[in-house]
């Protein structure tokens, strides 16, 4: 099934123009429309400054929505958030290129109810702007919208916070491509749209504000797939090495390089292992290195992590 993605970013406005909005929309498009190796991820499309109109965005909106052969549907926006209401709940409106005074653009409430009403089998709605947060208001309002199933939300700050920029990139927007280039991955390459924001909470602090996450979904689906920490031949071998996951994989000094004579599938098992003792999957056992492990003959065992990779593989998972 395909993936579409929406990217709109804003910033020739009339009135506070922005600096980083475009450059994070088409750095988002450009490095989501592939996966680390290349191949195809999703198919993205742009929606840029002037374009950004009222009636542009809804367009953009229901036409990354409104497609139900979609495996997932992602729509994200770049631009000046703006919080109407003299209480909570507020309401949250993303502003247009042709917004004003009291009617500055697209309500928020309105964009989650296009994706609740889609038929796209997961769908993601990412906002980089200030009071991104108020699209979760509407969630716990005194009429409460509840989440369909399969929709995630990803805003960059809280109702009341500004969404800051920095040297010509929105903040949030940065981290959020670092952490699909590979620092929210797991040990497959795999990133989700949780990983994303607990790699994006736990960086985002210094700025001062505070991203939100909501989801009601019943597995993370992988919108990308970064490097690998071990390729999946790899950990199909932990599955031939390891016989059960409570086991230790014997070492001796043949597993060792350095060590004469030479055994050359010896040491290339303990590359595997060396990896994967970088990866967390394994660690040595009675030493704090797998040098002296396998020079002291005792061995490595899983870890807990391992142990669900291990699980994983003997499962045929993948």
């Amino acid at each position: 099934m395909r993936r579409i993605a929406k990217f709109v970013g804003i910033d020739s406005y009339s009135t506070d123009p922005l600096a980083g909005c475009v450059a994070d929309a088409n750095g988002l498009a450009r490095l989501l429309e592939s996966n680390d190796d290349q191949s195809a991820n999703f198919n993205c499309e742009s929606l840029i400054n002037d374009a950004v109109t009222r009636v542009g965005l809804r367009q953009a909106v229901e036409h990354v929505f409104n497609n139900p052969d979609v495996e997932i549907a992602l729509f994200f926006f770049a631009g000046h958030g703006v919080r109407r209401g003299e209480k909570e709940p507020y309401e949250g409106i993303l502003r247009t290129i042709d917004g004003v005074k009291g009617d500055e653009g697209v309500p928020m409430e309105w964009v989650l109810a296009q994706a609740n009403q889609s038929k796209a089998r997961e769908r993601l709605i990412i906002l980089d702007c200030c009071h991104a947060g108020a699209i979760d208001q509407v969630l716990a309002s005194r009429t409460p919208v509840p989440l369909s199933e399969g929709v995630s939300i990803l805003a960059a700050s809280r109702t009341n916070q500004a969404a800051v920029e920095s040297g010509g990139r929105g903040v949030f927007s940065l981290l959020v491509s670092a952490a699909l280039d590979g620092g929210a991955a797991d040990v497959r390459g795999f990133v989700t749209a949780a990983s994303v924001y607990a790699y994006v909470d736990q960086l985002l602090t210094p700025w001062k504000q505070r991203p939100i996450f909501r989801a009601s979904v019943a597995g993370m689906v992988s919108i990308r797939r970064a490097k690998h920490a071990v390729s999946d031949e790899m950990l199909r071998e932990l599955g031939r090495l390891f016989n059960a996951e409570d086991t230790y994989y014997r070492l001796d000094k043949s597993y060792e390089p350095t060590e004469q004579p030479k055994h050359a599938e010896h040491e290339r098992i303990f590359g595997v292992l060396q990896r994967c003792r970088g990866a967390g999957l394994v660690e040595p056992v009675g030493f704090p290195h797998m040098y002296d492990a396998a020079m002291g003959g005792t061995g490595c065992k899983l870890t807990p992590l391992g142990r669900g990779y291990w699980h994983q593989v003997k499962s045929r998972l993948f």
